[in-house]
């Protein structure tokens, strides 16, 4: 992925960063994880899991709600952001 810039509100997207990140390396992590739910937190992979349920529930243990993203390793449409867990 080739270095761009971009810009966005950190206060109303505090997680997109951690987004930006797993897109910057989204080659080499569907190569180590494909399939995988990624819980994504200060641009670390604080563990992979089976399904969705696991990594929310082991995310929820060590990370305040809103401070993470769950991402599944799939090719997927790009309009489909990460999942947040906000409550």
């Amino acid at each position: 992925m080739e270095n761009t810039s971009v810009q966005y509100d950190a206060e109303k997207y505090p997680n997109f960063k951690e987004y930006l990140w797993f897109k910057a390396h989204e080659e080499e992590l569907m190569r180590r994880y494909y399939g995988r739910f990624l819980v994504i937190k200060d641009e670390k992979i604080w563990g992979d899991f089976g399904t969705w349920r696991l990594a929310w529930t082991n995310a929820r243990k060590l990370h305040e709600p809103g401070t993470y993203i769950i991402q599944q390793c799939i090719e997927r449409d790009p309009r489909w952001g990460a999942e947040v867990d906000w409550a």
